[in-house]
């Protein structure tokens, strides 16, 4: 498989299609947030990454190297295999409502 380098600037988002067996790396080249990332299965788009679900596959609160995410049908979907951020896992995604007043307006 080629390499391909997806450039996403702030704030916004991309979609990228990932085979069985590829690699991917998510950078945050500015800042120290951490970055949203969503996977969807190709098949069905109403099954997802869950981190609800996957802390229960793993039985931890925190994804180590390693460690299998599943989706919200229970089925593997990325597997981890570095972690430089150590990110937070625990509360979910960022939306307008769980940020502070002062950024609301600027989409993260």
């Amino acid at each position: 498989m080629s390499e391909q380098m997806v450039t996403i600037p702030a704030p916004s988002g991309k979609a990228a299609r990932v085979q069985q067996g590829q690699k991917i790396t998510v950078v945050n080249t500015h800042g120290s947030q951490v970055v949203d990332t969503w996977a969807f299965s190709a098949e069905d788009t109403a099954e997802w990454m869950s981190m609800e679900h996957s802390r229960a596959y793993y039985m931890k609160l925190r994804p180590e190297v390693g460690d299998t995410l599943v989706t919200n049908g229970r089925r593997p979907i990325l597997s981890l295999v570095e972690d430089t951020s150590g990110g937070d896992t625990s509360g979910g995604r960022t939306t307008r409502s769980s940020r502070p007043a002062t950024t609301r307006g600027t989409p993260c």
